[in-house]
């Protein structure tokens, strides 16, 4: 009787412990799901709230664009003509014009401008060969001195008296007087060769009187 007892009593204490585990292994597991689950959810939140974050886009430093600089307007240069005027009067209208007085009592007054230009010329003359002033009627040279002193003075040559005309020192200067018909008007022009260009003005006299001009 007393072996059945405790036989019965060691199965009965065999099958309490084996409750003991499973219900350990329960909770155990119950925990590790605990667990588990809770990680899940922790690493679900944070990609979460990396999925919310923006992503920093990677700027790019943009190379700056230079200024164009504005182009300067190109200056055009002024074209300057050769002196024509149809009266001595019109000279003196010139802001460069220079007018003054001479030492010589038939000299009235003297007429003189920087920017008088010489009159082209039909010479052939390439510079390099001294230039043949000539004084003979009906040369290229004679003709386009006379045409010099019809512009610088207005006067034509069919309306002028020429009084005289010679060298100035030099192959490349001359002067020449000349008069209106009627002799108020009375001139001495002074005239300079210009290599490859002609005969250019370097003063106009206005003469009081002829006699002594030349």
């Amino acid at each position: 009787m007393e072996e059945q007892r405790r036989y019965r009593s060691k199965k009965h204490m065999t099958s309490k412990q084996k409750g003991d585990r499973i219900l350990n292994y329960l909770i155990a597991l119950v925990v590790g799901l605990i667990i588990l689950v809770a990680s899940i959810i922790f690493s679900g939140g944070e990609e979460q709230q990396k999925a919310k974050e923006p992503e920093k886009e990677a700027v790019t430093a943009q190379p700056q664009k230079e200024t164009p600089k504005e182009e300067e307007p190109v200056k055009k240069k002024k074209t300057v003509k050769p002196t024509v005027v149809k009266d001595v009067e019109e000279l003196k209208k010139s802001d460069t014009v220079k007018v003054s007085k001479s030492d010589e009592a038939i000299v009235d007054e003297v007429i003189e401008d920087k920017e008088w230009k010489p009159y082209k010329t039909a010479q052939q003359d390439d510079g390099t060969t001294m230039h043949v002033s000539s004084y003979s009627a009906g040369t290229v040279d004679w003709n386009e001195k006379l045409q010099a002193v019809q512009n610088i003075t207005g006067l034509k040559e069919e309306d002028w008296i020429l009084w005289y005309a010679k060298g100035n020192g030099s192959a490349d200067a001359s002067i020449i007087t000349v008069s209106s018909k009627d002799q108020t008007k009375k001139y001495r022009v002074s005239l300079k060769w210009v290599a490859k260009k002609g005969w250019k003005p370097e003063k106009v006299e206005v003469l009081n009187q002829l006699q002594g001009a030349y």
